[in-house]
């Protein structure tokens, strides 16, 4: 049963631990997991054993993440409403 499905969730020092077991939990239930931490061999790992399957090969970087809140803050979106923005490296679409 995915109880968690259409559900997204944010897990600090997801790389290892309790972190990452509850990262892949969540995942198994059907959230979308942003997995963050300090150790970007250890979120690669991370990444890597849950088949976190996103379509870009990779998971983002905080660059990329900001870049698009700076968009959304900036009058640059001043013509959007009601829209949402998914900076997921396509895993929305699959």
């Amino acid at each position: 049963m995915k109880r968690l499905k259409g559900k997204t969730a944010v897990v600090t020092g997801g790389g290892s631990g309790i972190g990452f077991a509850s990262a892949k939990r969540f995942m198994e239930e059907g959230a979308f997991v942003f997995i963050f931490g300090r150790t970007q061999t250890r979120l690669d790992e991370a990444l890597d054993a849950v088949g976190a399957g996103m379509p870009l090969g990779r998971a983002g970087n905080p660059d990329e993440i900001a870049s698009v809140a700076a968009f959304l803050a900036s009058g640059d979106s001043s013509f959007m409403t009601g829209s949402e923005v998914f900076a997921d490296g396509g895993k929305a679409q699959v």
